[in-house]
């Protein structure tokens, strides 16, 4: 009767674990590089929009700043 050894299971355990790991930071990585790729069209888009509109860019740009002055995100520490 052959005896049966338990010691590839933590090793086993140790694999699944890195597998596990890998792929975690596989679809991390995926999903980092789908929002950069989101947010750089978007800026590119706000860009070309400012470039085709100076006073409509101005005068957005100006109201957004000045909404922020007025609710404290601008002022110093």
């Amino acid at each position: 009767m052959p005896s049966f050894s338990v010691e590839w299971i933590p090793v086993a355990q140790s694999l699944l674990r890195l597998a596990g790991l890998e792929a975690a930071a596989a679809n991390a990585l995926v999903l980092i590089e789908l929002a950069l790729r989101l947010f750089g069209a978007g800026a590119h888009r706000l860009a070309v929009l400012a470039v085709r509109n100076p006073l409509a860019a101005t005068a957005a740009v100006g109201g957004l700043l000045w909404r922020c002055y007025h609710r404290g995100y601008l002022a110093r520490w």
